[in-house]
């Protein structure tokens, strides 16, 4: 079996039908993909092959790194790697793991960060909604004040009609007091002109 890298442009527009993108076997005739060209193209090559979808190119990469694979091409750093195979296979644990880590590390710290602001979030909403009823209880009590205390004026400034019927009646007892002790005055004179009087006597 012939090794990829010695493939032809025939044999890699073969190889692209036969993985269902015969649409694409133009341009690679015309841009004169051979094998040894084929294992290492990448994203911003597949774009210029008229590749435009990123899902297109992700499984042409996937394919070819599959190739790459079946024919013992040695894969470099820079190489696409499908995500599966990064569990799959031990390549992280050989090929930078302690990165991977670091990248996993980050991304947990980011997540919790995002949960302790929601959280943080969660309690200024309570906070806020509290702050609001309580603003609302003394708005309440201040407009009840408000009313027990117009109440009271009005009720200082306006007497009942018992009320008024008593000060009547007090001032007419006033009245007739006041006129009794003028005629026991007046009679007191009488009297003492009387005795005053030498024709009384």
């Amino acid at each position: 079996m012939e090794h990829v890298l010695s493939w032809d442009e025939n044999k890699v527009i073969k190889w692209i039908t036969a993985i269902g993108y015969s649409s694409f076997q133009r341009q690679f005739k015309e841009q004169g993909i051979t094998g040894d060209v084929l294992v290492h193209l990448d994203h911003e090559s597949l774009r210029d092959l008229s590749v435009s979808t990123v899902g297109q190119r992700m499984d042409l990469l996937k394919n070819i790194y599959q190739l790459k694979i079946q024919y013992k091409v040695p894969i470099n750093e820079w190489d696409y790697i499908p995500p599966s195979v990064l569990y799959e296979t031990d390549w992280l644990g050989q090929n930078g793991m302690a990165d991977y880590r670091k990248i996993e590390s980050a991304f947990q710290e980011r997540d919790a960060r995002i949960k302790k602001l929601i959280e943080d979030i969660g309690r200024m909403s309570n906070d806020i909604n509290t702050l609001k009823e309580e603003i609302s209880q003394l708005k309440q009590s201040k407009k009840d004040n408000n009313t027990t205390t117009s109440k009271l004026t009005s009720s200082k400034g306006h007497k009942t009609k018992d009320e008024e019927k008593k000060l009547i009646n007090d001032g007419g007892a006033i009245k007739v007091y006041g006129d009794k002790m003028e005629q026991e005055i007046e009679s007191s004179k009488n009297v003492r002109l009387l005795l005053d009087d030498p024709a009384s006597k």
